[in-house]
């Protein structure tokens, strides 16, 4: 059955018949991409026996076509297929809608691919491919309502194409996770995130100035003028080869401008701060960026999280990037709630090295986890053989990085440069190879892990949800730290989709994600209950994954994301 909903009564109609078979797959037309600004013009509608377009000029308000899909969005009875849901999503959301039973045929052959396939695929991409179907250009259309008609039963049938090809692959728990959190990251984007714009434009103004005082230094140190006779730079100090010259000139055998081939020559050339310094500002400078994302009608940031753009499934952000948003109190301080509200940041301890332990079962560290030990103050009562009450804050230090270098098969080399580029942890070559023997003598389940993984030289390998990723054979840093990183995502993941409904409930919304961290904007009567539900899912979300090994949470309320609570 094909035809236009007119009224009330055309809509029952269409839900009774609908109600024997709850699938039902939605394309939506709107005004623009922009639900912030943008309203939602048609929507079609395609069960297995019926097409069914709305025309929200005949519905007249949005009230009233919110009334007609609550009980289709919202309902558990149904399927809601779609591909590429988000944006689709973000629309409904907009209209006071919470849809639930997802399906997105976009990232369920995203999942299939293993991880090759990042980018996000068309319809006509995915019809093409999976169904064998050239797409005419008219049914491409989305303002048309033979294009919408023509989508929108695709999108049905992908479904079906796809199911089977998810269950054979294994994927199905992975795909549930993934369909359900697409609602949950819809909505925090559709919520934003609000930045201090006048204190991080003091941040841009103050590098701006900084970026310049270092040029001048730089050019009065090594002999040369600042400006032309037309007032530009003479000297660019992002040009790295311009740089490289002037230096070389000047008898300072470089090949690089690195912060490390500079270091030991800071001592006779003091000059070379200038350069550190101008680089150093030129990150706040591009903070900029953020000051230009700044939506003219809600005041806040409404960066783009890709669920599926990282082949181990963990969020990518841009547009721009909130994840690489600087970690310092200074930057983060820019970055505060709504008034009358807080931020609860909540985030898993030491998430990596539990999601080892339930991998390779060694049983040192689940004793460890399970009785609250440090496991980095035992990494180092280890390495520096002395008891965990007389371990340093430098030695802990040292042991962070052997702990997050070593679970994924760091040599000694790679272990020293990691420990003194990550942690600023000077370690000789010596010393990593020694702390490399004693690591994996105390923690042999991890050894026999890497051992059976190097055996097996595997194609694919899989999270604890069963999310699979196809791995260079022979490379087994990637073979071990893939389904660490991928079921860190998991149970990230899984917890946006415990946490999304209560918080809603409770007025309060998710906007941000880094890593295994959430970023929750509450209403300052509602902070602390937020925490206890933070906690409590958060942890039953890791439960589900890792039963062996205990995932504490903490949580903490503060008035930026810089504050410590």
């Amino acid at each position: 059955m094909q035809g236009i909903i007119k009224s009330m009564s055309d809509w029952e109609a269409f839900l009774e018949r609908a109600h024997s078979e709850p699938v039902v797959a939605i394309v939506i037309q709107s005004s623009g991409p922009d639900p912030c600004r943008d309203s939602v013009q048609k929507v079609q509608l395609a069960t297995r026996s019926q097409d069914v377009l709305i025309d929200v000029e005949i519905v007249k308000e949005k009230q009233r076509l919110r009334q007609m899909l609550r009980p289709l969005t919202e309902s558990a009875h149904y399927v809601k297929a779609f591909h590429n849901a988000k944006p689709a999503l973000r629309f409904l959301l907009a209209l006071g809608l919470r849809p639930v039973r997802i399906f997105d045929s976009m990232l369920a052959e995203q999942l299939l691919s293993g991880g090759q396939m990042t980018t996000e695929p068309t319809l006509s991409e995915s019809v093409q491919r999976l169904l064998k179907i050239e797409v005419p250009d008219q049914w491409r259309d989305s303002t048309t309502s033979v294009g919408l008609s023509r989508q929108a039963r695709l999108v049905y049938e992908l479904r079906l194409h796809l199911i089977p090809l998810l269950v054979k692959a294994g994927l199905v728990r992975c795909a549930q996770i993934e369909f359900e959190c697409s609602v949950a990251t819809a909505a925090m984007e559709q919520a934003g995130i609000r930045i201090d714009v006048d204190r991080l434009q003091r941040i841009v103004t103050e590098a701006a100035q900084r970026m310049e005082d270092a040029t001048r230094g730089f050019c009065e140190a090594f002999g040369m003028t600042h400006e032309s006779l037309f007032g530009d730079a003479t000297m660019n100090l992002h040009a790295d080869q311009q740089v490289l010259a002037v230096l070389q000139e000047h008898g300072l055998p470089l090949r690089s401008v690195r912060r490390s081939a500079l270091q030991p020559f800071l001592s006779t050339h003091p000059a070379l701060q200038h350069l550190l310094d101008y680089r150093a500002a030129s990150g706040d400078r591009a903070l900029e960026s953020y000051l230009k994302a700044v939506h003219p009608v809600t005041g806040r940031v409404h960066p783009t999280y890709s669920q599926l753009a990282a082949a181990t499934g963990r969020y990518s952000c841009s547009n721009p990037n909130m994840q690489s948003f600087p970690n310092t109190p200074r930057h983060r301080v820019c970055v505060v709630p709504e008034a009358e509200h807080m931020f609860v940041v909540a985030d898993y301890s030491q998430i990596e090295l539990r999601i080892v332990a339930q991998l390779s079962q060694d049983q040192r560290m689940l004793t460890a986890f399970k009785q609250n030990v440090d496991l980095h103050t035992l990494t180092a009562s280890i390495l520096a053989d002395k008891p965990p009450s007389q371990v340093t804050r430098e030695e802990r230090q040292a042991a962070k990085a052997v702990n997050f270098g070593l679970i994924y098969a760091m040599g000694p080399q790679g272990l020293a440069n990691y420990a003194r580029h990550t942690y600023g942890v000077e370690m000789s070559l010596q010393q990593a190879t020694r702390f490399r023997q004693r690591f994996f003598a105390a923690y042999n389940g991890v050894a026999r892990w890497h051992a059976r993984v190097q055996k097996e030289r595997p194609e694919f390998v899989r999270t604890l949800s069963g999310r699979l990723r196809r791995v260079v054979p022979w490379q087994l840093t990637q073979a071990l730290n893939s389904p660490v990183q991928g079921t860190g995502a998991d149970i990230l993941k899984q917890a946006l989709v415990l946490i999304f409904p209560v918080l809603h409930d409770m007025k309060a919304r998710i906007v941000g994600v880094v890593h295994d961290e959430i970023l929750v904007e509450a209403p300052i009567d509602r902070a602390d209950e937020v925490v206890q539900v933070m906690n409590r899912k958060m942890e039953q979300a890791a439960r589900e994954f890792l039963p062996d090994v205990p995932c504490p949470v903490q949580a903490r309320v503060t008035s930026s994301w810089g504050d410590e609570g």
